[in-house]
């Protein structure tokens, strides 16, 4: 992106991503904003790196090209036996430095710790450093189809015995682990081979796909704040009201409040849904738990001498509209370099870079087999369009137009690729899942609203984690025991399923 090459350094790890599947505003996902930097995810220095030799074509045999594949082991816990427990932890659409802390003090290691196991973390083809190209063309994606990489995991599972001094007899039991596109990963490995993989835990699994996925943002509406929400509302309404005017003026006037003056008007309502961004960084341990999102409804909700003298009323539109723009401008357009101006900093690019990239990788996922295309909830939805939280700018035929863009894909994603897989009714002995009543992506997981009530079986565990947002169990603390309640008590209950499992 012109500018961002240029200022890179300035920018980067304004926004911390733990995953792709984050929601982030489509005018900043080619910015090197995105890349998660080694200060904010860990070296992963407390684990040794190693490599497994994959298979890039895994259903092609007159194929012989292979890429390094990533993968750390913890085996502190590791008590010599000939085939201990393993767990695996897919990394998922990230760079697997992410899963650095999961590995060290999360569920892998509080599970490896009560059963005597071990923990690995497997980093995902064309994520972090397993790279099978270096250039992420469109032909050279197309070896990113979820079968490539559901047959990448198989293959380092059965070929672990020669790369490691564990599972001497290749008679361990091995339990996959992952949260939101991991945690399906999770499921699907131990439904689709249950012969090689003995169980499955999938946190904020997203077994469903869906094209407009509008719902991710409805999910703010319905759990937040309810002052917050109304006046989140209030100022995408007003947004709405001047996009539509036939005039230059108010639309400039809007822009330059927000310190976006000279956006297209599409890319404006893009790029202001910026602070909803981080509600599924929203996290149980504070330490790690972005704070941006109630730092952004303190802004729109606080009740100031300034705005006394105003003359605005508390959730007013005109001033939920006002401190909106705020917010915005202290967070984001004033990060933009003096010299750039804001069509440099933010507008799209105008050429499409095929460099390697977590959204160059999860954006072909998405246009090919996922969706999830993020956007205001169409009008037939009448209760949930009347209270949106976003510009009803951004519609389907928008949020899903960089497809052909970027990729040169006019097809709708083959979601049925996906869902013929189980979608909500993922069902199989030995498979858990666990979810947050409050993250943004329940409704594409067992959980979601639209689902089969489910049982909670020490054979098949559903558990739904009060106010939880994404993959809340996957963190955890050296001591699990001195963990909040809540949280506490969903390790315990992982731990009490995971040993009945391992006990058959």
């Amino acid at each position: 992106m012109k500018g961002w090459i240029k200022k890179a350094g300035i920018l980067t790890g304004l926004i911390g991503l733990n995953s792709a599947l984050e929601y982030t505003p489509r005018t900043l996902r080619n910015s090197p904003l995105l890349e998660p930097s080694l200060s904010t995810i860990g070296t992963g220095a407390q684990f040794e790196q190693r490599w497994f030799e994959n298979q890039i074509d895994h259903f092609n045999d007159s194929d012989s090209r292979t890429f390094n594949q990533r993968y750390w082991i913890n085996d502190r816990h590791y008590k010599g036996d000939d085939n201990p427990p393993i767990f695996l932890l897919e990394a998922g659409e990230t760079d697997a430095l992410v899963r650095m802390d999961a590995l060290d003090r999360g569920i892998v290691n509080i599970l490896s710790q009560a059963t005597g196991g071990i923990a690995v973390v497997l980093e995902h083809r064309f994520y972090g450093d397993s790279l099978p190209f270096s250039n992420f063309t469109t032909d050279n994606l197309k070896y990113l189809s979820y079968n490539q990489t559901l047959q990448d995991s198989i293959s380092f599972i059965e070929n672990f015995s020669s790369v490691s001094p564990y599972s001497k007899t290749q008679q361990s039991k091995w339990i996959t682990y992952g949260g939101s596109y991991a945690g399906a990963r999770a499921a699907h490995l131990r439904k689709l081979f249950p012969d090689i993989v003995y169980g499955g835990i999938g946190s904020s699994a997203v077994t469903h796909a869906e094209d407009d996925y509008w719902r991710y943002f409805d999910m703010i509406r319905l759990h937040q704040d309810i002052a917050c929400v109304s006046s989140i509302n209030e100022a995408v309404r007003l947004v709405d009201l001047i996009l539509d005017s036939p005039f230059s003026y108010p639309k400039d006037a809007l822009k330059t409040m927000f310190g976006l003056q000279g956006l297209r008007d599409e890319d404006f309502a893009d790029l202001i849904t910026y602070p909803l961004a981080f509600i599924q960084s929203l996290n149980w341990d504070d330490a790690i738990s972005s704070h941006k999102f109630q730092s952004f409804c303190q802004t729109l909700t606080e009740d100031s001498i300034k705005k006394r003298l105003l003359g605005y009323t508390v959730g007013s539109a005109p001033y939920a509209l006002l401190r909106y723009g705020q917010w915005i401008q202290k967070n984001l357009s004033n990060k933009c370099p003096a010299d750039l101006t804001p069509v440099e900093c933010f507008g799209l690019p105008e050429a499409v870079s095929t460099e390697p990239s977590t959204m160059r990788a999860w954006g072909y996922q998405v246009c090919t087999q996922w969706g999830y295309f993020q956007g205001s909830p169409p009008a037939t939805e009448s209760d949930a369009y009347r209270h949106r939280v976003v510009s009803n700018r951004l519609n389907l035929p928008h949020t899903s137009s960089y497809c052909e863009r970027d990729y040169g894909i006019v097809e709708r994603p083959h979601i049925d690729d996906i869902n013929k897989l189980g979608d909500f009714d993922t069902r199989f002995p030995r498979l858990a899942f666990i979810d947050g009543s409050a993250d943004p992506w329940r409704e594409a997981t067992p959980h979601s609203s639209r689902a089969r009530m489910r049982k909670d079986t020490l054979s098949q565990p559903s558990v739904l984690i009060k106010g939880g947002t994404h993959h809340w169990d996957e963190n955890g603390w050296e001591d699990y025991t001195s963990e909040p309640k809540l949280i506490r008590r969903v390790h315990e209950e992982a731990i009490a399923f995971v040993t009945s499992w391992l006990e058959e």
